[in-house]
């Protein structure tokens, strides 16, 4: 489990999940190595699977920050959990921001 998510890592199931994190440190190890490999023919198909795995990852996590955004303004029990708490400070920290522009215009 993480942020809610059942990524089911002992079942022995695959999941692309796990094997996305696994290509993006790939990806990252590569780079260092080589910065500019990325740019090389022979390694655009890996350079593409880095990619593609990125952003599984990315519209992954945009789907768990919407949902538990979703929950958290319906007054819905959310797990107290990392998330939860990233995305409550953020908001105060929104709302504190249009507090000081609004008290700025007005002044």
């Amino acid at each position: 489990v993480a942020f809610g998510m059942q990524l089911n890592l002992l079942d022995g199931a695959e999941s692309p999940f796990p094997q996305a994190i696994s290509m993006i440190l790939k990806g990252i190890s590569q780079y260092v190595q080589n910065p500019y490999m990325q740019y090389m023919p022979q390694h655009r198909k890996f350079v593409k699977e880095v990619w593609d795995s990125l952003e599984l990852l990315r519209s992954t996590g945009k789907q768990c920050i919407e949902e538990r955004k979703r929950a958290i303004a319906n007054g819905e029990d959310v797990p107290k959990d990392i998330l939860t708490h990233i995305l409550k400070i953020a908001g105060d920290i929104i709302l504190h921001q249009y507090s000081i522009n609004r008290l700025t215009v007005h002044n």
